[in-house]
């Protein structure tokens, strides 16, 4: 994972160096980036390179399966 200043790529627009910034909308919708990138000439924001994936696949599957009954339940908790 790249911590220093020195890997962030320059603004895509003027070319001068960028700064990394908390995003604010992490963790809302579809906001997968934890950090954003500004420009300190033009104030232009954009996306750094894609965030490392920290939970394999394997990781982020229950560990064990859920049985045909037990998804019809939570299929009617979740009518309104």
């Amino acid at each position: 994972m790249r911590t220093g200043d020195e890997a962030l790529p320059p603004c895509t627009l003027c070319a001068a160096p960028t700064r990394r910034e908390p995003n604010p909308f992490y963790g809302t919708a579809l906001s997968v980036h934890r950090h954003v990138l500004v420009c300190t000439a033009c104030a232009t924001v954009g996306f750094g390179p894609a965030p490392d994936d920290d939970d394999p696949e394997e990781a982020r599957r229950r560990p064990h399966r859920v049985g045909l009954r037990a998804r019809v339940a939570g299929w009617y908790r979740a009518l309104p």
